[in-house]
């Protein structure tokens, strides 16, 4: 079957969350027409719908079809679920996950595909898409080419990749963006319970992302008490951490990983 490759001009969301309210503004904001807005919940499809001049409901109807473009910006174990006994027949249907595997979709359009922008979001900041990589796949060549074409719009950084290529960079994203917020936030918090500016650590964090996200063999460039097998100095650290059991533990974990690295595990904490 040939795909009909064309502009997409208008666009129709199946979620209302953090993703799609970011997708539906940019969009709305770069000119194009936003149709529908779909969640379970009707106030949060109207909440997201009156912010782009779109129509919000909370059960799928034919409104959607009409669209160049059905975005599904759903989690990934409910999004059968809701598709579930809809048929899109030949609208363009995709999804914005990490992990989703874009041909499960092939169940519910005969024209599919993923739109996947690699970055965080968040309803209530304005994130600039033009410094976001979009990651394309569809299972025709036009409808790639269009789904390019279509990201283009919005940022530079459009790469094709499939679904297994995607899953790994998804990890990886969890990896730098989710482990390393929930880090760096329990060290601003034990920071601001002992009355540290958090600005006295600004300067080693950024020589620590050039360190360790920039350089040639990262790891040979670890530093610290666990890299040098200081047992001594991580104990009474732990001790000082007797009251804030989170960091300890990350601390403690952490800590081992980087013994077990360095010193063929023949230290334990």
């Amino acid at each position: 079957m040939k795909g009909i490759m064309k502009s997409i001009k208008t666009v129709s969301f199946l979620g209302s969350g953090n993703v799609a309210t970011s997708l539906a503004k940019s969009f709305y904001n770069k000119g194009l027409k936003v149709d529908c807005v779909f969640s379970s919940k009707i106030k949060n499809a109207t909440l997201l719908a009156s912010k782009v001049d779109a129509k919000p409901f909370d059960k799928i109807s034919k409104d959607f079809f009409n669209s160049d473009l059905v975005v599904v910006a759903l989690k990934d174990d409910v999004i059968e679920d809701v598709l579930r006994g809809v048929n899109f027949k030949n609208s363009l249907l995709v999804h914005t996950s990490g992990s989703f595997n874009t041909q499960k979709l092939s169940a519910f359009s005969s024209r599919y595909g993923c739109f996947y922008p690699f970055q965080t979001f968040r309803k209530e900041v304005e994130t600039d898409l033009s410094k976001v990589h979009f990651f394309i796949e569809a299972n025709l060549e036009e409808e790639q080419t269009s789904l390019i074409q279509f990201a283009q719009l919005f940022s530079d950084l459009v790469v094709p990749m499939n679904s297994k290529e995607r899953k790994s960079l998804h990890i990886a994203g969890v990896g730098v963006n989710n482990f390393t917020h929930y880090l760096l936030s329990l060290t601003k918090q034990y920071c601001e319970d002992n009355n540290l500016k958090t600005e006295y650590l600004s300067s080693l964090l950024l020589q620590t992302i050039q360190n360790s996200f920039y350089s040639e063999n990262s790891l040979t460039l670890q530093t610290g008490p666990a890299r040098r097998g200081d047992i001594l100095i991580i104990q009474k650290h732990l001790d000082e951490l007797k009251d804030t059991p989170k960091f300890k533990k990350l601390y403690k974990t952490i800590s081992q990983l980087i013994l077990d690295e360095f010193h063929e595990n023949q230290i334990k904490l």
